[in-house]
């Protein structure tokens, strides 16, 4: 598929990542000590949203090939975010942040130049990890 949000949903549906759960144990930022995203995809424009799919939340572009050690640097950067209250990692791809007291399930993904985050839809209803 050429769409991030389905793939992000295969993804789910074959438990390769898995919808956030708030109150699971925090895993802190140990699981991404070596980095390798899972899928590599080509730049791709993402879709409009629709009400039942996974959001865009950030896209971060780079001149060249994604490196590892950018992913680590954006983690930082994301548990800076102005009224930002907590951010942590849950597992490999998978972070959650209180951001103004909302929460936000985020999921990471490489493309060619590209880091991609979405949003976790609310309607997807959350599964425990393992």
């Amino acid at each position: 598929t050429s769409d991030p949000e389905k793939v992000l949903n295969c993804m789910e549906d074959f438990r390769l990542v898995f919808p956030v759960k708030v109150m699971s144990q925090d895993s802190g930022f140990g699981d991404v000590s070596s980095i390798l995203f899972p899928y590599y995809l080509q730049d791709i424009p993402v879709s409009a949203c629709h009400a039942d799919s996974y959001q865009i939340y950030m896209a971060v572009e780079f001149s060249g090939d994604v490196p590892s050690s950018s992913f680590f640097s954006l983690l930082s950067e994301l548990s800076q975010i102005d009224n930002c209250q907590s951010f942590t990692m849950r597992s490999l791809f998978t972070g959650h942040m209180i951001l103004q007291g909302e929460d936000l399930c985020l999921y990471f993904m490489k493309t060619n130049q590209q880091i991609l985050i979405f949003k976790n839809r609310s309607a997807r209803p959350a599964r425990s990890v393992g």
